[in-house]
């Protein structure tokens, strides 16, 4: 089998590469997480990642979160993940119980013995380190003449496990609903010719199958419209239609109804919706990165944790709705004065307001610091960070527009 070995020593690596090589196995290897992440792309076949925990750019936990977002693996993809065994010389209980909350198969201490390895292939070989497998795929019924939808969902659920059933008339969509009694999502378009989308659902809520007593739920129904009159939207909420979309809208936005669908019935915990939850840590050392990164992910927050600036400005261009920027001020490449910068004048050019931006650092020059503060930082921490207070000012800065921001920090 194919495994990819993560760590930024080359001895470990060479070691790890020989006795697996040495037991049959093919090995590609990756010194950065960014070159973790292009490999996990790249190769579809890898069986098994052992992952070190601390690495130049972005932790162990970061790579894990990063292969979730490759399309073969997230909630509409194809392939379910390599297991994840983790090789660190970290010890501290709380960081090493998120790895395994977070979905690492293990965790094995450094250096690792040639038995520690052999048990490890055991596992992987045996299958004991996936959960069973449940059928959480979605079995969706399209009805749609126009064929607008049908092109829509063709395109975002291509190359994915999910089934899409299509009809272009309400006829042809009874057959197919009395035919499959998996589905659990309809999409259907308002203006059916013969009849209309809610028409239809008042229709089929009424088969004996769906009734009070019928023997299975009826799907979850979504519709989706040129333009409702006031008449329409009503009688459409009165009937219980559940979602209800209104062109033009962007393939995103039913792209996300659908993650969200999934989520659900995949019985998976998203926590409370917000506007953005996504929050970039900036650091260039690794465990300071690990700590915001557990902090903030436990409470809810998506969490991108860079290395460096160049890479925080690569991120912010891949992503520009995060809601607040956490930086340390000393970054290698650039620092935190001229990272500001470069994220506002992003936000500029794009059209788009601008993140909220916390500084936190060791430094005591309080010139330095000034210089940040006029640059745009709303508030400083001082490290080691008042968790609680980085809390408390992340919350107000996350409430809604109208809600007071903290003032900023005086050097």
């Amino acid at each position: 089998m194919k495994v990819l070995v993560i760590d930024d020593v080359g001895f470990n690596r060479a070691v790890m590469s020989r006795l697996l090589k040495k037991h049959g196995h093919t090995v590609i290897e990756a010194c950065t997480g960014t070159e973790a992440v292009a490999m996990l792309e790249e190769h579809n076949d890898v069986a098994l990642v052992l992952c070190d925990l601390l690495l130049p750019d972005f932790s162990g936990l970061d790579i894990f979160r990063r292969c979730q977002q490759i399309p073969r693996y997230c909630n509409l993809g194809s392939l379910l993940m390599p297991p994840f065994v983790m090789i660190t010389v970290v010890t501290d209980e709380t960081i090493l119980a998120e790895a395994k909350q977070l979905g690492f198969a293990d965790i094995y201490f450094k250096p690792l013995a040639e038995e520690g390895l052999l048990s490890i292939l055991e596992h992987v070989q045996a299958g004991t380190y996936r959960e069973e497998k449940v059928d959480n795929s979605l079995k969706i019924l399209c009805v749609d003449p126009s064929g607008k939808i049908k092109t829509m969902l063709e395109s975002l659920l291509s190359g994915t496990h999910h089934k899409v059933f299509f009809a272009a008339s309400a006829a042809k969509a009874e057959e197919l609903l009395m035919a499959n009694l998996t589905l659990n999502l309809i999409v259907a378009n308002f203006d059916l010719n013969e009849t209309t989308g809610v028409a239809l659902y008042k229709k089929w809520q009424a088969l004996k199958r769906y009734n009070d007593q019928g023997e299975i739920p009826m799907p979850t129904y979504m519709m989706i419209a040129d333009k409702l009159d006031n008449s329409d939207l009503i009688e459409a909420a009165q009937s219980g239609i559940q979602e209800i979309l209104v062109r033009p809208f962007q393939p995103a936005k039913l792209e996300e109804k659908l993650l969200a669908f999934h989520r659900k019935i995949a019985n998976i915990d998203v926590g409370p919706l917000k506007q953005s939850s996504k929050i970039m840590v900036l650091d260039d050392v690794g465990f300071n990165r690990i700590v915001l990164d557990r902090v903030l992910s436990k409470h809810g927050y998506q969490v991108f944790s860079v290395g460096s600036g160049a890479e925080a400005v690569a991120v912010f261009r891949e992503n520009l709705d995060f809601r607040v920027i956490v930086s340390d001020l000393m970054i290698p490449d650039m620092d935190g004065v001229v990272i500001i910068k470069k994220l506002k004048e992003i936000s500029e050019s794009e059209k788009i307001l601008p993140p909220d931006f916390l500084l936190v650092t060791a430094s005591h020059d309080h010139a330095y610091i000034e210089s940040a503060i006029r640059a745009g930082y709303a508030k400083v921490f001082t490290k080691p960070v008042n968790t609680t207070e980085l809390m408390e000012t992340i919350t107000a800065l996350m409430s809604p527009s109208d809600a007071e921001a903290p003032a900023a920090a005086t050097p």
